[in-house]
C-alpha cells in the first residue's frame, strides 16, 4: 500500500503528463481574428478591430517564430492588455470603452 506522499506524488505527475499534453504549441494557419479567446482574454479581444489583431499578430509572429500555445496566446491578451495597447499604439481605457 502507498503512502500519502508517494499518492500525492504519482496524482502530481499524472496532472502534469496531461496537462503538458494538452500545452500543444499553436502553429496551425489560424488567424488571431479567428482564434476562441476565453475568459479575460476574450473580453480584450472582443474589442479589438480585425486590422488590430491582425497587427497583434504579426508582432507575436516576430516575437514567438517557433509558435505558442493556446493558453499563451489567451493570457497575452488577458494579462499584457496594456502591453499589447503599447504595442497599437493605443489608450487601454479608450479601448475598454468602444
Amino acid at each position: 500500500m502507498l503512502g500519502f506522499a508517494q499518492l500525492a506524488k504519482n496524482t502530481i505527475k499524472k496532472l502534469l503528463i496531461k496537462n503538458y499534453k494538452k500545452m500543444r504549441t499553436y502553429k496551425e494557419n489560424t488567424s488571431l481574428t479567428d482564434f476562441e479567446f476565453w475568459s479575460g482574454g476574450k473580453d480584450f479581444a472582443d474589442n479589438l478591430t480585425y486590422s488590430e489583431l491582425t497587427e497583434v499578430e504579426n508582432h507575436l509572429e516576430d516575437i514567438y517564430p517557433d509558435g505558442m500555445t493556446e493558453t499563451q496566446i489567451n493570457d497575452i491578451f488577458w494579462f499584457d492588455d496594456g502591453w499589447i495597447c503599447e504595442m497599437l499604439g493605443l489608450d487601454i481605457d479608450e479601448v475598454y470603452n468602444r
